[in-house]
């Protein structure tokens, strides 16, 4: 095999082979043009880290969008090119971004949640792949071990049962890139590299030490053992993941910890699929986001609720960012309330906001779905929005009396990926370690292990399944009447839930363009270290005047870099409070906090918008972040 020495950014330079040993549809790095192997390394090795934007895929054959790894976004668009499905296109991006995340924060041990539009069937469906525990699951041990925090991944369950319904072109060559990036490796960048607190982690395997020592020297990064994985899923099928080496070598290590999980405990994990009802958003949309149904997230469920509060909220305020956070904060509440609070305490909370919830009935607390739809019935928000008018301050005040309740949120680390194909199909998918990076520091066969038990003890603890749930969430929003894609949208990060729905609401209520959109600086966010709001709008504390913050650090991606000044400009550079409820910025009288600059992006997104006819769409409706 001749290597071919190429140049990156700042003398950055990675040896690939370009010769691969079998690629008939060239999707592969070693088949890809000079020029196209240049790009994608550029993008993928840009200043920040390879969670840098990244977009490929305008015209005919259709776009993709992720939040990290250009190269596999690359790779999803050669799969458009060679005549894939959305789905195709998102299932070979996402293998890749595995591997060129090295597990930090995605993991072929992890879970996933997509939206998809089958333009055939003029039909919206969602699969479903969370936790799962296993009979002799015991929760009270968890943190005993590295190995009581592990559960059953659902990640490739999914991707078995996207590809038999919407797959077109073989699922072999759709993992063939992965394994050749696995094999022959791809240059470090700044997102693989290893802080100390992960270093100690990586020091615990003998997998971790092999990739540590590869990080630290910061050259080219191969996972041999991981590519073996892969390669048997090419001969194999999804089904060896579950029942074949690897599944043996899963059960094993975890039995060699004490814990009391069987091969068929593993084997036995269902992934499933539900057919997503609508819900109207104006005269011209109709949202069909992921929703609750026994083994799914419930991120959609609160998107769809957030939006729609919006939606009836401004028949009767003027629209305006802080009447957005007021929304935000009352859904967070509710969605404390949900994970976290004691069931027996709920009542007192409710009977507080008797104007909005009918009495609550121990079916309502007897599990996690009646209370889901208790909390989040569209029915309420008339009610909602009557109380929120009425008397915004004393509202927030209702609210602040049981903030006190404990919030179990964590910063979690994921991945999304939005798609369109030529003929109309669109796909928004979310993958996850869903834990902090590199998860429990375990490792089976260079597959990182997830302490998904550990971070989501309140979740287990709510639920009355043996499928675990999330925030996880994933939109396809269709026009009405020709049912054609106008936005597919897969959010990820710390910030997920005020990120979904500042991204929803300004692409779909205020017609700001996607690219501004995703490039935008948080508007508000919920920091993963001290729980406090950040962003450049938050609710003010002592009052309900506008307050001011300076001389904050802003830690932006390189395209955010490129956008911020003029967001600064567009929001900030009105001082008066009279002047920022004029300017739409504010509503009057409910609070809000300007800063000059931001303070830290804990968000991300993956989205595209305006599809169908790709060949009239512009490429600047493409869009990514992270």
């Amino acid at each position: 095999m001749k290597p071919l020495l190429c140049g990156i950014v700042s003398c950055l330079c990675l040896v690939l082979g370009l010769v691969a040993a079998e690629d008939p549809l060239g999707l592969t790095p070693a088949s890809w043009t000079a020029d196209e192997l240049a790009r994608a390394l550029a993008v993928n090795a840009e200043v920040g880290t390879a969670k840098t934007p990244s977009v490929f895929g305008f015209g005919g054959f259709g776009g993709v969008s992720g939040t990290s790894g250009a190269l596999g976004v690359f790779v999803g668009k050669k799969v458009l090119e060679a005549g894939g499905s959305a789905m195709d296109a998102a299932i070979a991006t996402s293998f890749a971004q595995i591997v060129l995340a090295t597990g930090k924060w995605v993991s072929f041990a992890g879970i996933a949640d997509l939206v998809y539009f089958d333009a055939n069937r003029k039909s919206v469906f969602n699969i479903q792949a969370c936790w799962k525990t296993y009979p002799a699951f015991d929760l009270s041990k968890v943190g005993s071990s590295s190995a009581s925090t592990v559960l059953i991944p659902g990640y490739m369950r999914a991707i078995e049962l996207a590809h038999k319904e919407f797959g077109k072109l073989p699922l072999k060559e759709l993992i063939r890139p992965a394994e050749y990036l696995a094999r022959q490796g791809f240059p470090f960048n700044r997102a693989v590299f290893a802080n100390p607190g992960q270093t100690e982690l990586l020091n615990q395997s003998v997998d971790g030490r092999r990739l540590l020592e590869q990080l630290t020297s910061q050259a080219t990064v191969v996972q041999e053992n991981v590519a073996e994985v892969l390669e048997d899923l090419m001969e194999n099928g999804i089904d060896s993941f579950y029942s074949g080496k690897f599944a043996h070598s899963f059960v094993e290590l975890l039995q060699s910890q004490g814990i009391n999980i069987t091969l068929e405990d593993f084997r036995s994990y269902e992934a499933t699929m539900v057919e997503v009802k609508g819900v109207p958003y104006d005269d011209r949309t109709v949202l069909y986001a992921n929703p609750r149904t026994g083994h799914g997230q419930f991120g959609g469920v609160l998107l769809t609720y957030s939006l729609k509060l919006e939606q009836e909220l401004s028949l009767h305020v003027p629209s305006s960012l802080s009447w957005q956070i007021e929304v935000y904060n009352w859904v967070h509440f509710l969605k404390t309330m949900l994970i976290s609070w004691n069931r027996s305490k709920i009542h007192f909370a409710t009977d507080s906001f008797k104007q909005v919830f009918r009495p609550i009935s121990t079916e309502d607390v007897g599990g996690f779905d009646p209370l889901l739809s208790y909390l989040f019935n569209l029915s309420t928000i008339p009610a909602v929005v009557k109380m929120m008018t009425k008397d915004i301050a004393r509202f927030n005040h209702q609210v602040d009396v049981f903030t006190g309740q404990k919030d179990n949120a964590r910063d979690f680390h994921s991945d999304g990926i939005a798609t369109m194909d030529a003929n109309g199909n669109a796909c928004a998918m979310t993958h996850t370690i869903n834990a902090e990076p590199y998860g429990s520091g375990l490792f089976v066969s260079g597959i990182a292990l997830s302490n998904a038990a550990e971070v989501n003890r309140e979740n287990i603890k709510a639920l009355d399944s043996a499928y675990l749930t999330g925030p996880i969430t994933s939109i396809v929003a269709l026009n009405k009447d020709s049912n054609q894609v106008n936005l597919a949208l897969s959010t990820v990060g710390s910030s997920l839930e005020p990120f979904s729905f500042q991204l929803a609401s300004s692409i779909l209520k205020q017609q700001v363009l996607p690219e501004d959109a995703v490039t935008s600086p948080m508007f508000f966010a919920r920091s993963s270290q001290d729980r406090k709001e950040i962003g450049i709008f938050v609710k003010c504390e002592e009052s309900t005047r506008v307050c001011l913050r300076e001389n904050l650090i802003f830690n932006a991606f390189p395209k955010q870099d490129a956008v911020l000044e003029s967001w600064v400009d567009r929001y900030v550079s009105i001082h008066s409070v009279s002047g920022l409820a004029s300017s739409g910025i504010i509503g009057p009288g409910v609070p809000a906090v300007i800063a000059r600059v931001g303070d830290s992006y804990h968000g991300a997104a993956s989205s595209l918008a305006n599809g169908g006819n790709f060949a009239s769409v512009p490429s600047q409706t493409l869009t990514a972040s992270a």
